[in-house]
């Protein structure tokens, strides 16, 4: 069981990233998945309900629409597309934007990045744009922003549903972005 980090009134965000190796059967595509909830601890989140559940394509066009700066499909691109897409939800998109944040990628690179304790040398556009993204998360939530990692693949409720809607993503062949169900 892992420990309360968050109140039940607080946003829980969960983000996972996916991609398929081309060298290995796959399509070279990333997705991405994300998942919004409240009423939960932030730890297991057992008792929490559902607010927003999102999934998308890693995209590459810049002509595209929905192009946040991704150059090639790797997994650090989709964790990183997962944040964003979350973070933009959050930004845009949040009914209560006056409520704490927790965000629980599995990706500790991706949170690296977010928060500027990572360099980096690859995708630097779309590293520029999560780390915007986050900055503006930070002014919005009025510093009420905090990180919890979630390991993957571990039988979390949520971070295994998010992972399996970045999974199911990889294998489509139009490109998408955020679309909600909720």
């Amino acid at each position: 069981m892992l420990e309360p980090v968050a109140a039940p009134e607080d946003t829980v965000v969960y983000v996972d990233g996916a991609y398929d190796q081309a060298g290995e059967g796959g399509t070279q595509k990333g997705g991405f998945g994300v998942i919004i909830v409240q009423g939960g601890d932030g730890g297991n989140d057992e008792n929490a309900f559902e607010v927003m559940q999102g999934w998308g394509q890693v995209t590459t066009n810049k002509a595209s629409p929905v192009y946040i700066g991704a150059t090639e499909h790797t997994n650090n691109t989709a964790e990183l597309t997962a944040l964003a897409e979350a973070m933009c939800w959050l930004l845009d998109e949040d009914a209560a934007p006056n409520k704490r944040v927790l965000l629980r990628p599995d990706s500790e690179y991706a949170a690296a990045v977010a928060t500027g304790l990572n360099t980096t040398t690859k995708n630097n556009d779309l590293c520029a744009v999560v780390r915007s993204l986050y900055k503006a998360l930070i002014t919005q939530r009025s510093g009420q922003v905090s990180w919890a990692h979630v390991k993957g693949h571990s039988k979390h409720k949520w971070n295994d549903i998010v992972d399996e809607l970045a999974l199911s993503l990889i294998h489509i062949s139009e490109p998408t972005r955020r679309t909600p169900i909720s």
